[in-house]
């Protein structure tokens, strides 16, 4: 998945396109040398699992890189445009082979996963569905 920083006319981007300031980077592992390989960024996109080091099998269920970037600011009024494309990796959370992915907003906590809305982002390959479009509600109080 690559987030790109792109500007548009009356939008604002959250990705400067060089680097993660404005930006904070949580890792379930709570590893910060782990998280700079989680997420890289290359030709103005943010790229997830590039060139990421095979030895931690994606594929198992290890929940040890699942992870989140959020911004620094609160926005209470917003539309979210965001491209995205999928690598040749595929991570998840499960024993099922799929992409796995979502955009969360309203998020009270900066948990893994963290309390608020989200925005799947996922294909089954396994089932040959694509999820992305779901709508998940995750407890807020």
């Amino acid at each position: 998945m690559s987030f790109s920083g792109t500007k548009k006319e009356g939008f604002i981007s959250l990705f400067n396109g060089e680097d993660f300031n404005g930006l904070y980077i949580k890792i379930r592992k709570n590893d910060p040398e782990l998280a700079k390989k989680v997420f890289a960024i290359d030709n103005g996109q943010i790229h997830v699992f590039k060139d990421f080091p095979k030895e931690y099998e994606l594929n198992i269920g290890k929940k040890e890189t699942h992870s989140m970037i959020y911004t620094d600011k609160i926005y209470s009024k917003f539309i979210f445009k965001f491209k995205y494309k999928w690598g040749e990796d595929k991570a998840n959370n499960f024993n099922k082979f799929q992409h796995d992915a979502g955009i969360y907003y309203h998020v009270v906590d900066d948990k893994i996963w963290p309390k608020g809305l989200e925005y799947q982002v996922r294909y089954n390959h396994v089932k040959d569905k694509n999820h992305t479009g779901d709508y998940w509600g995750r407890d807020m109080t």
